[in-house]
């Protein structure tokens, strides 16, 4: 292998390189497994301490979009008070004058 070769051999390597580390890198700022779909999403935030404070359902709604969910005002309620409040019991929920609110359950 001459000299020429060599160094086309070397550019190529690291144009592989970048391609793997670009790629390396959209992989690590993806939502893992764990956060798919809606229920995905609200396990996030509780993961984030988002409910660490009582939050309103357009609060939780606003921070799903920013986090790039898509969804559903009616699908994030239910999520939030059947799977979250009552199944999994991960949050508690409280009535105000404004609404419900839903927060980490201690």
């Amino acid at each position: 292998m001459n000299e020429d070769e060599l160094k086309q051999r070397i550019i190529e390597i690291e144009r592989r390189l970048d391609r793997i580390e670009g790629l390396k890198e959209q992989v690590r700022n993806k939502p893992g497994k764990k956060y798919n779909g809606l229920a995905g999403g609200i396990r996030l935030l509780l993961d984030n301490g988002f409910f660490d404070s009582p939050k309103s359902l357009n609060e939780v709604i606003d921070e799903l979009k920013r986090e790039g969910y898509k969804l559903s005002v009616s699908g994030v309620a239910s999520t939030l008070s059947t799977t979250f409040t009552n199944k999994q019991k991960m949050l508690t929920r409280s009535k105000d004058k404004e609404g419900w609110r839903y927060e980490k359950r201690k």
